[in-house]
This record gives C-alpha cells, structure tokens and sequence, in this order.
C-alpha cells in the first residue's frame, strides 16, 4: 500500500512539474500594462513556459521593445509546439557550444525545419531574427503555410510572389496571425518580444485571431492576344512554367501584375503568366481600346508629394505606381483631365493638373539648317491633320517614300507632301539632311554598357564598363565635332537599368540609339558583331542597315574577324521604337582582341562613327 502511494505521490508531482503552477498562471511583468494590445498574449505564452521576463530591482519585467534573437526563437518555437522531445540535427555548428542551452534548442530547431544554418556553418545564434525569418519558422511550426493563387492572393503590398517567403507570410494573414501596419508586413524589420508574443498566440489560440477578409486581386489592366496558340503558364518562366492553357488572337486577358518579360493574368481560379512580348500582346486602355503612338511629353509638377498612376481615368481607379515630381513621361491620350501613360508598359492615368507639357529639345523643336528630308521607314505611315493622335487620317505614306520636313516639335514632324501639309510621327522618318552635313542636327543616344555596380564582363585586363564608356565617350567627341546633338545614358560610373536607358531615349526624342559592349566568352571565341531587333522594334529593317554599316567599317578598319549582324532581343535594342543596335566590339577574354581593344580604343569609336555617317548619308 505504501509502494502505491509513493508511485501516486511521484505521479501528482510529475504533473504539478510538468505544468504551470497557479503562481505561474497569475504571472505579471511590471512593464506590460493591462492597455497594452499584447497584454493577454504575452500572459498567455508566459503562463506556458514559452516565454519568461528578466528580474531586476526586485521587479519581474518583459521588454517588450527588445528584440528577439534566432536562438532565443529557436528555443519558444520548440516550447511552444511540444517538441522538447525531438531528436536534435546533427549538423556541424560552428559558433554554438556544443552541450549548451542554445545547442540544445538550435539543434532541435533546425530538425523540425524552422530555421537553417548558413552555408559557412554558422548559425549566428544571437542575431536578431527579421519579421520575415519569424513569419517563415512561424507559418512551418504551425503549418501555416498558405500558396498565393486568385482565391488567395498576397495581402502585404511589400511582399512579392517571387519572395522565397511569400507563401509562409501569406499564411499568417488567412490564419489570423499577422495584418502588418497599413498593408505592409515590414519583412526586413527586425521582431520585437511583444509582437513575438502576439503571432504565437494567435498561431496557438483561436480567441486571440484576427479576422482575414479574402481580398480579391486587384485587375491593374486588360490586353488581348496578338497570336494564336499564346502559351499561358504556371510561372513566368519558359522552363519551369507549365503550360495549362493557350490564348488565341483577340482573346482578352485582365492583368494583375507585371514581372519583367512577363504579365500575370486572371486565368480560371488560378495564378497565371503569359509573355510580356510586344509581338504577342497589346494592352487597352480604359475603354478597351490599343494605346497608339506618344503624342507628347510631360513633366511631373507636385513639389515634394507624388503623383499617383491610376487604372481608370478618375479618382475611383486603383493605384498602380506613382512619379515623382520633374519625372518626364509620354503621353498617349487624354479624358476628362487625365492623361494616359504606360507604367511598366501597363496603360494608366495621371490627372494632367499636376503636369506640364515639355517642349522638345534644342536644336529638335524648330526647322534645322539646310533643307531636311524625311524617308519613310515603315509599310504605312499614318499622316494626320494636327500633332497627336486624335487629329484625323488625312492621307497614308508607304515605305521609302521621301517628304520634305519643314518642321519637328517633339515626336511630330510637319511635313510637306503633294501639295499639302500634315503631320507625321517623326519615329518613322530617316531625316535626311539635304544641305548640311549628315548628322547635322540628328538626335543619337550613345548607351556605354553596364556601369557602376554591374562591371560587366571581363578579361585580360580590361574591365566591360569601363571599356565601353571609354569609347562611347570618344564617339560622342567625334559626333559632336559633325554637329550631331549626343545624349548619353551615363557619362560616369553609374548603372541605370535597362528600362532607364530606353526610356531616355524616347524622353529625348531619340533618331538613333547606339549602345557599346564588350565580349567574353572561352580564350578561343574572337571577332566583332553587331545586334538588330525586328521582334518588337517597329524600325527593325533600319536597325539592321545601321548594324551593317557599323560591323563593316569595325571589321575593315581594326581588322577583326566578322561575326556579323544578328537579330536578337536584347532588351535596349528590343524596346526602342527607333534605329537601334548593340555593338558587341570584340571578345576581351581572347588575347588578339583585348590587345585590339587595349591600344585602339579610338579606332573602334572612329568605326562607329563612319558607320552613323554612312547611314545618315545613304538615301
């Protein structure tokens, strides 16, 4: 009988150790007050052992501004989802003692998949821990997890779908667990011990959950398919997307959001991505119809505020960017007091209060030196009434047809023809001058390569960026010299994206767009070549006449092997709308040619030159 008792006594206790006692449960921290939000969810994770305070002074305090390291989340995860029990990893950590607290908890941690060791072999046990490493241990220790499709989409506006963390945050939101401030969850802020305690709370108790409406993805657009048999796919990506569906020509599509070369659309009950191709797609306005060609410039006027792009033309359209103030832009229409632009090629609406009509560049808006033809360069040139696109069609010019320009102002030209005068988008012109010298007065973006943080490639010593604007520098010198007016997308070490390259172009009124590399490849791989674009570039048959030109005298005069002119779509080359090619000099990984492009950088720039010359005097 006193064997029993002892094993019922031994049993009482385990329970009374095992648990809190109702001195635990009437817990209190002298820095968390009853007004707090987080009041009951620190009490309630402390009652349970997860979590305890610091005494000091003779007081029991919590902290609740201090941050949370990775090891001390390690250890409340642990606690928190009963899993003392579990066997720990037995990876090398190199920075955690072994047999101690931490590696007790970190090991076990890093089995149960809620965090994992840096690649160096550290764990770094006593960083703090961002909200996005949190949300992640969080969303796998409660299984949480939460994919992003149509019926589910991502709530925080600072988190992408691409984020390697987008489906474990997504999974706090519809779990109740988190609803960030404003929209935003802050996934590089680093978590504090009172918002520790209320996502473990709210992960492990139902009264302590926030509700989760089902925000429906917001439609920032529509297009329609250019082609038939348009892939529709899984994920933007031509090797890891599968294809679930295709588009035929006509067939309207709603967008969602944009990721670089591609479009995510409404498809079905799913997330799904076709390419952003101009050849496959064009995007409608807001009354379903394709966005011509610019009209003109504006330039953003709102001081120090921002001025915000809208998918409707009023205030009820969502916000889908926004500009700042003396951002320039192009314009493609107007309604009610709002202008239509494109933002990541998507058609939007800026109220034109907040702008101001920029003029074109000296020398581009008033009639040049010497008597100025224009050839045309597409099949059919539309020639209007008045500069814009809402003047009326007053007659139709073919290709190789030549007028005479009596002026440009911005991206129209007025001309003269069979009599009459009308107006032509001056992008569809060759000028031709027929007085003065060839370049005289032409408009030539001269884009160095790479720059600033992205060198570029390299070899034998000689490093891409600084190659390129070497002799892009001296190719302007030279241009200068004819008279040519010479925009350059960096004078200096900078990068500016390739978005940024080919919208100064068009903000510049562009004729010419002319951008510099360098080549690398194995040692053996030697030669020069120049790139054209006739996927999307409208003026896809000048681009190759100009690359011939400039890959001729290249050739004829550094003596280079020929590589050639291709067609290809590299970005800057692919998204202008003039003559544009990329000029790939020579292979600085192959000895003869960096030998070539050490010593004669002014050669390849002459070669370069002559070729803008040839073009521009060939009619």
């Amino acid at each position: 009988m006193k064997k029993i008792l002892q094993i019922a006594f031994s049993f009482v206790l385990l329970l009374f150790l095992a648990y809190p006692t109702p001195a635990n449960a009437n817990i209190s921290f002298a820095d968390v007050n009853k007004s707090d939000e987080f009041y009951e969810e620190v009490h309630y994770i402390a009652n349970r052992g997860i979590i305890s305070g610091y005494s000091e002074n003779g007081k029991q305090l919590y902290k609740p501004r201090n941050n949370v390291t990775r090891a001390q989340a390690s250890k409340m995860l642990v606690i928190a989802t009963n899993n003392e029990s579990q066997n720990g990893s037995n990876v090398t950590l190199r920075d955690v003692v072994p047999g101690s607290e931490q590696d007790y908890y970190i090991r076990k941690a890093i089995a149960l998949g809620y965090f994992k060791p840096n690649s160096d072999g550290s764990f770094k046990p006593n960083e703090f821990v961002k909200r996005s490493e949190l949300g992640t241990a969080l969303a796998i220790a409660f299984k949480l997890n939460e994919s992003v499709t149509l019926s589910k989409p991502l709530y925080f506006n600072d988190i992408k779908r691409t984020d390697n963390y987008a489906a474990h945050i997504n999974g706090l939101y519809y779990a109740g667990v988190s609803r960030g401030n404003q929209g935003s969850y802050k996934p590089n802020s680093l978590l504090t011990r009172s918002h520790f305690a209320l996502f473990v709370a709210r992960a492990m108790e139902s009264k302590f959950k926030l509700s989760a409406s089902n925000p429906q993805p917001t439609i920032i657009g529509s297009g329609k398919s250019k082609v038939n048999n348009l892939n529709v796919r899984t994920s933007p990506s031509t090797s890891s997307g599968t294809v679930v569906g295709q588009l035929n020509q006509g067939e309207q599509f709603d967008v969602i959001d944009v990721h670089s070369n591609w479009v995510e659309i409404k498809y079905y009950n799913r997330p799904a991505f076709i390419s952003k191709a101009k050849e496959y797609v064009e995007f409608l306005d807001a009354d379903s119809k394709p966005v011509g060609a610019p009209t003109h410039l504006v330039k953003v006027k709102t001081g120090s505020l921002t001025l915000n792009i809208r998918t409707l033309p009023s205030i009820n359209g969502a916000i889908i960017g926004t500009l700042k103030d003396s951002e320039v832009v192009e314009v493609y229409g107007e309604k009610n007091g709002w202008l239509l632009i494109r933002h990541n090629d998507i058609p939007g609406y800026i109220s034109a209060s907040y702008t101001e009509i920029v003029n074109a560049p000296s020398p581009g808006d008033s009639t040049p030196t010497g008597k100025l033809l224009g050839k045309v360069t597409v099949s059919s040139l539309n020639v209007r009434s008045g500069t814009g696109t809402s003047h009326p069609v007053i007659d139709t010019l073919t290709r190789g047809q030549k007028v005479e320009v009596a002026a440009l102002n911005g991206y129209w030209a007025t001309i003269k023809f069979n009599g009459k005068t009308g107006y032509v988008h001056k992008s569809y012109l060759k000028l031709l001058n027929q007085s003065a010298s060839p370049l005289k007065d032409r408009i030539i973006v001269i884009d160095a390569g790479h720059g600033g943080s992205d060198p570029g490639a390299s070899g034998n010593g000689i490093v891409e960026k600084h190659l390129t604007l070497d002799v892009a520098k001296r190719v302007e010198a030279k241009l200068n010299r004819a008279g040519a007016k010479v925009l350059m997308t960096r004078s200096g070490d900078t990068f500016p994206s390739l978005e940024q390259r080919t919208e100064f172009a068009k903000t510049n009124f562009a004729e010419v767009f002319v951008s510099i590399h360098g080549n690398a490849f194995t040692p053996s791989a030697h030669g020069a070549e120049v790139f054209y674009d006739k996927s999307t570039n409208p003026n896809g048959d000048e681009s190759r006449i100009l690359a011939q030109y400039i890959q001729n005298n290249i050739v004829r005069m550094t003596g280079m092997y020929d590589r050639g002119v291709k067609d290809a779509k590299f970005y800057v080359i692919r998204y202008n709308n003039v003559a544009s090619v990329l000029v790939e000099l020579g292979f600085m990984t192959n000895k003869s040619d960096a030998e070539k492009l050490k010593n004669n950088p002014d050669i390849f720039a002459e070669a370069i030159y002559q070729g803008l010359v040839q073009y521009y005097s060939a009619e």
